[in-house]
């Protein structure tokens, strides 16, 4: 490794280094290194200046990170170079090819870190909108829902067991690096059930055969709103014990809405309607 004394920062030139193959092995199984129902704490890939600038503001402990020399030229990024380097964060330059070896995009940015994270726990659920989502698999409807989550001022994220991760490399680009700012956790529908009855909450279902439309609900108070599985909705313990279930009219001959796109048009017409 050659020292790049003037900026701080470390150069990898072989695409065998250690560095590199920990960025490969997190890549290729991220649900082994993520963190999950049967583990708290893990390592993830961000990717892109947008993803990591928003782990850095939330406090994410990010450690390796690999950019190019493109990146580190481009003077829209040296903002984010100043902090990631004050952070004491182990930045490490490399070349396009082995970049884009680590990178989950075609194209990639430039810039890909190791961030540790972790889980929240059904307890410390909070807020008087919580999303739950029921067995998800598509990772790109999973970082829209996590998405539209943050922008909404949702408090916590409910993933049931059986779904894709929340901390899947394509589920956090999709997040835009939300994923980082709302507390997260993991737990099967027993215990989702229990909780909310514990706590009070009001179970809210979204279903497409449902009778009501969102824009005729009226929240009794502090709801957690679950979305289910693309193909078959939410699971049918959610469905018995759901306090209401709702759905998004369709006016037009489209069929229905992606999960992803439901869940804008539902937590903002439900955030307005708890906004009062």
């Amino acid at each position: 490794m050659e020292i790049i004394k003037e900026v701080g920062m470390k150069r990898i030139s072989s695409e065998e280094n250690p560095t590199i193959k920990r960025f490969l092995k997190i890549l290729k199984k991220p649900e082994k290194f993520a963190p999950s129902i049967k583990q708290p704490e893990g390592e993830v890939i961000a990717e892109g200046p947008r993803v990591v600038e928003m782990a850095l503001q939330r406090g994410t402990k990010i450690g390796y990170t690999l950019v190019t020399n493109q990146f580190i030229s481009d003077e829209r990024n040296s903002n984010l170079m100043d902090r990631l380097l004050q952070r004491k964060v182990q930045v490490i330059v490399v070349e396009h090819k082995a970049l884009k070896r680590v990178a989950d995009t075609v194209t990639p940015q430039g810039i890909v870190a190791i961030c540790k994270v972790k889980a929240s726990t059904l307890a410390d659920t909070e807020g008087d909108l919580v999303v739950v989502v029921d067995r998800v698999q598509d990772p790109g409807n999973m970082g829209s829902i996590i998405r539209v989550s943050d922008a909404v001022g949702v408090g916590s994220v409910v993933v049931i067991k059986g779904s894709v991760s929340p901390f899947n490399t394509k589920s956090i680009r999709a997040s835009a690096g939300s994923v980082f700012n709302l507390k997260i956790c993991f737990c099967t529908i027993e215990e989702l059930l229990d909780f909310s009855k514990k706590r009070g909450y009001q179970l809210v279902g979204t279903d497409i055969g449902a009778e009501l439309s969102v824009y005729d609900f009226n929240p009794a108070g502090a709801m957690m709103v679950a979305f289910g599985n693309e193909t078959h909705g939410i699971s049918e313990e959610i469905r018995k014990e759901a306090g209401a279930l709702i759905k998004v009219p369709i006016y037009g001959k489209a069929e229905s809405l992606n999960v992803g796109s439901s869940a804008a048009v539902v937590l903002y017409e439900l955030r307005r309607k708890l906004a009062g």
